[in-house]
């Protein structure tokens, strides 16, 4: 994260801190509120949805305070608001149209990102699918400006659109190909230096 991001970011968290919800919190309350504003911020960007988790962590806040779940959620919800400058709601609705209107450019990108998962299960150190697919798709969700969930859908289509394949089967193929044989031998060569210390301690116990 950049300077000025880091700047915006403080300034973020003053417009909360300083708000009349931030104002109404204890010293202990502030930081435990802010961190569940953040919590949701990024389930926002990682699968699109944010009542669930919201509901979750307001209530385990509501548990420890003098006031209610629904007390809780709003309190999250007006903080987030100040925090990041508008609504949890206007957030997701971002993020999903800019989705809607990639531009051929934009899903070129979601292709070679998507290439680039198989390219890292086959020629990477023990590198299973679905860390591959975390990798790329966070980096292509932060190129575009969309969520996690929807970056794996634009790699997903965009790849069988391409090739004819379907994008999850390929690559499970591609992870038993390469990344299966790895972990294998390496259990294998654990297995065998465990053998050899023990005949080794064997040996000295004689």
């Amino acid at each position: 994260m950049n300077i000025a991001t880091n700047k915006q970011d403080m300034q973020g968290i003053q417009r909360a801190l300083n708000s009349p919800t931030g104002r109404s919190l204890s010293h202990a309350q502030r930081p435990d509120a802010l961190a569940i504003v953040d919590i949701v911020h990024r389930e926002i960007h990682r699968v699109g949805k944010f009542t669930g988790k919201l509901g979750d962590y307001a209530n385990a806040l509501a548990r420890s305070e003098k006031f209610d779940a629904m007390k809780a959620n709003v309190i999250v919800r007006e903080l987030y608001k100040e925090r990041y400058g508008e609504t949890m709601k206007v957030t997701l609705d971002n993020l999903k149209a800019r989705e809607k209107t990639l531009n051929p450019e934009q899903k070129a990108l979601a292709l070679s990102h998507a290439k680039d998962v198989g390219a890292a299960i086959e020629h990477g150190d023990k590198m299973p699918f679905f860390r591959a697919l975390d990798n790329q798709s966070v980096m292509l969700a932060e190129a575009l400006r969309i969520t996690q969930s929807g970056a794996k859908r634009q790699m997903a289509e965009t790849f069988t659109q391409s090739t004819g394949k379907d994008f999850y089967e390929h690559n499970k193929v591609l992870e038993k190909e390469f990344y299966t044989p790895q972990v294998e031998a390496e259990r294998e060569q654990r297995a065998a230096s465990r053998q050899h210390e023990s005949k080794q301690t064997l040996k000295q116990s004689q």
